[in-house]
């Protein structure tokens, strides 16, 4: 077993030379099938006599189970490099040929809206996903009014924000540049939280320039609901929306993390730019007073409670 977290040594390792119904340095080939069959598949396996060194709890888990409970079923994302490589050599990618990918089971696929079961749904781009919710609204009637109005209005969101041509079943782990944060933005607008810190890293990436204004639209709806927004962006528009901006510099990486420059919107484009070296080094930001609130990408000042800070409510990244 070359998986990294069977190797000898390891405790999943130890587990499966002392679980006590096979002599462990007998050849995979020369084991009984049924041997092998249990290596392989046992699940919560009771074992009456295990060899000195097994839990005490004495149930068994094959390999395969243990590969699915602890990696197969976790998102990518959380896996190890190691874990990501071991696994690529030992397991396969495949569509399921009972739910055709859907991650459905049958009951769930013989239900239909309109014709049309979940997978269906979650299946078209979220552009034409509002057109059909307009025509669900009227063949179901007043009785889905209610869920239908709340699902059109999540939908024409992700159409603002320029999400319109994805799907509704696209993973996230597929999302990219800043549709991770749209997207995020777009399922925190429906929250009835107040007096939240949103952060936002670059949610403007990759945007189009005429779906920018759709962003600040929903940028600004979150402030209003009495948050604090907090966006990182190199986005004109978006800094020009801001509340407060703050310059973080003079460089990239660990030519940086200095703040260079602090100020309203208006007073960027009246600066030297926010990122220059002359002006991280011959104009030191002083403490301000600022109150926390809500923001679109700096401080509001709504609120009673007042401290001193250097900026941190906002930055824009050189």
């Amino acid at each position: 077993m070359r998986f990294p977290t069977f190797a000898p040594g390891t405790y999943r390792w130890k587990r499966l030379v002392t679980f006590g119904l096979c002599d462990p340095s007998v050849p995979w080939s020369q084991l009984p099938d049924e041997i092998r069959d249990v290596l392989l598949h046992a699940r919560d396996l009771p074992l009456e006599d295990p060899l000195p060194g097994y839990p005490d709890h004495g149930r068994f888990d094959g390999i395969i189970p243990r590969l699915q409970d602890s990696y197969l079923r976790r998102t990518p994302s959380r896996l190890t490099t190691a874990e990501r490589t071991g696994l690529d050599a030992v397991a396969s990618h495949s569509t399921c040929p009972d739910c055709a990918g859907a991650r459905l089971n049958t009951a769930a696929r013989n239900s239909l809206i309109n014709g049309r079961s979940i997978a269906d749904w979650a299946a078209v781009s979220v552009s034409d996903l509002c057109e059909l919710v307009v025509e669900a609204t009227e063949s179901l009637g007043e009785s889905a009014a209610p869920l239908l109005t709340d699902i059109s209005r999540r939908v024409d969101a992700l159409v603002e924000v320029g999400l319109g041509y994805l799907n509704l079943d696209r993973s996230s782990p597929t999302l990219s540049g800043g549709e991770p944060q749209r997207v995020k933005m777009v399922r925190h607008l429906g929250s009835p939280l107040t007096e939240v810190t949103y952060v936002f890293d670059e949610p403007a990436a990759g945007l189009h320039p005429s779906d920018v204004q759709r962003l600040i639209t929903l940028l600004t709806g979150l402030r209003d609901r009495k948050n604090t927004v907090l966006v990182v962006d190199h986005n004109p528009a978006v800094i020009a929306a801001a509340d407060h901006v703050i310059g973080m510099g003079p460089g990239g990486g660990e030519s940086g993390g200095r703040i260079t420059f602090t100020g309203t919107p208006a007073s960027v484009s009246n600066a030297e730019a926010p990122g220059s070296s002359r002006r991280s080094a011959h104009r030191p930001v002083p403490p301000r007073w600022s109150t926390p609130g809500a923001t679109t990408s700096g401080i509001s000042r709504n609120g009673p409670e007042r401290r001193p800070h250097r900026g941190h409510r906002s930055r824009r990244k050189r």
